[in-house]
């Protein structure tokens, strides 16, 4: 089982809790990683990542291979939307959303010294292994991010960020393919 997924998540949640240290109380609780849709009433959130597509990379898929008869690795394309909550004691709807718009910032910005992701900052299987990763700020239109939020039905449209990390491979078992041997064609006469 690969566990390269979660742990790209998993590496991307410790930087942005790291960039937070010292600015928001407790970053361990504050920045999460999950559906906007999930969070429940009492949950309060101040930066939320969810994983909302992983696309197969065409571009590794179609690499030329250096063995014709070897199987490309899956290397897929991750698809994060990073959100961010004011604090639910911000009653004046101004103050609060200017305080979404700081700590997105703030979280763009932290991200930004983080476009090659490597270690020391890899988690899980992927630390000390020497991978480098790319993050690149995935701009969606307006509706295309509409059509995302309403998914999530009883959530409100909250301005948020995209991200895409690439290329996260996937190891697959590998069977040799042999090359075929013989062709046996057989014919038969209908008259």
């Amino acid at each position: 089982m690969s566990s390269v997924i979660a742990d790209l998540s998993e590496s991307l949640i410790g930087i942005l809790r790291e960039g937070f240290r010292g600015v928001i109380p407790n970053p361990e609780e504050a920045v999460v990683l999950s559906s906007p849709g999930d969070l429940g009433p009492g949950e309060s959130p101040r930066l939320c990542l969810f994983l909302y597509d992983v696309k197969e990379n065409p571009t590794i898929k179609n690499a030329t291979l250096p063995e014709e008869r070897a199987r490309p690795p899956l290397a897929l394309d991750l698809y994060f939307m990073l959100t961010a909550y004011a604090p639910s004691r911000l009653a004046d709807r101004t103050a609060a959303t200017l305080e979404e718009y700081r700590l997105l910032g703030r979280a763009m910005a932290v991200l930004h010294e983080h476009l090659i992701l490597r270690d020391p900052y890899l988690r899980g299987s992927l630390a000390g292994q020497g991978f480098n990763f790319r993050l690149f700020i995935h701009p969606l239109p307006v509706e295309e991010m509409a059509r995302i939020w309403n998914a999530f039905h009883t959530k409100p449209f909250k301005l948020s960020v995209c991200y895409l990390l690439t290329p996260a491979i996937i190891e697959t078992p590998t069977k040799e393919i042999k090359p075929v041997q013989e062709i046996r064609l057989a014919t038969e006469t209908r008259g």
